[in-house]
């Protein structure tokens, strides 16, 4: 069995990253948390031409993550001069210091690490990259190594579905342009003040009303935090219609910002529940200048255009 490092080894390769040194907080406001592991506050940054000791394998049983859910295994190994290795999640303010185990043997001289990480339930979705760099006894950071992750976004199920989802609790809202083919020239907007995809009728009938695409809430309306920070239009399946063919747009809109400095935002669309190939996806910002904007139905940024149907 390998020894631990040495804090002191530890503590300098730390701050050469600008981070604030190793921390007896134990880490639970953090977005990925490690088994084994020392909490050090501070993003894990990339480097991708350091010199210093390497992390030459990685391997875990899934590089797809569900917030929230239990930790997952991950091992891994580093060169022989390595006496830690610090993991981050990309974007997370923490990384976590982890000791050297024994020596790997499969890759003589290398030695193993290995720990479980879990995942907060406020993870945003989308793509991330979890950050390995070897430290050595002398406290010299090694170059970056890299696993991309995918953190999916919980969808209702649905023919059409288009969602959007933040991960700070601001008031944002989702608008879709709907193609109404009764009138071309006026497509319909779905938004929070109108949740049904039907163009304007008085008395809408019951099963136009069952069958048509509609909004399935209004998050962190007002600023009265409801913790979701999701919108979803779903539109039903079969034996519903389908949902209109033609040009759809996507907006997101941003009524206020509850206070919080920036809210980033994932918006998505789907077809029967298709994760690996959607309509339009795209990721953003909203900022103090998005809430001070008017919000109509017409309101908000353009996220992206698809086309539905023959």
């Amino acid at each position: 069995m390998r020894r631990a490092p040495q804090m002191v080894a530890v503590a300098l390769a730390v701050c050469a990253l600008g981070c604030g040194g190793a921390s007896s907080d134990p880490g639970l406001n953090a977005l990925m948390r490690a088994t084994g592991a020392q909490y050090a506050p501070g993003e894990l940054l990339e480097d991708m031409g350091a010199a210093g000791p390497t992390v030459d394998s990685i391997s875990t049983n899934s590089t797809t993550v569900k917030p929230g859910l239990p930790a997952r295994s991950l091992t891994g190994s580093a060169s022989s001069t390595a006496t830690s290795v610090l993991v981050g999640l990309s974007g997370d303010d923490a990384h976590w210091i982890l000791p050297m185990g024994i020596e790997d043997s499969e890759q003589v001289g290398n030695y193993t690490f290995q720990t479980t990480l879990s995942f907060s339930s406020d993870l945003p979705a989308g793509p991330r990259n979890l950050v390995f760099r070897a430290v050595d006894a002398g406290g010299q950071v090694g170059a970056s190594r890299l696993l991309p992750i995918k953190v999916p976004m919980f969808i209702p199920s649905g023919a059409l579905v288009v969602t959007l989802e933040w991960d700070t609790e601001a008031d944002l809202d989702l608008h879709l342009s709907v193609p109404n083919a009764a009138d071309p020239s006026m497509p319909v907007v779905v938004w929070s003040r109108a949740p049904l995809a039907l163009p304007s009728d008085p008395k809408p009938t019951a099963d136009a009303v069952m069958t048509a695409g509609q909004l399935d809430g209004d998050s962190n309306s007002g600023c009265v935090i409801d913790g979701g920070r999701q919108e979803d239009v779903v539109f039903p399946v079969a034996p519903a219609p389908a949902p209109p063919a033609g040009d759809y747009v996507v907006r997101v809109d941003a009524p206020s910002l509850c206070g919080q400095g920036v809210a980033r935002w994932h918006a998505l669309a789907i077809v029967n529940g298709d994760l690996d190939n959607p309509l339009g996806e795209a990721f953003g910002q909203a900022s103090d200048l998005d809430a001070s904007r008017p919000h109509t139905a017409s309101s908000g940024v353009i996220a992206f255009t698809f086309s539905f149907g023959p």
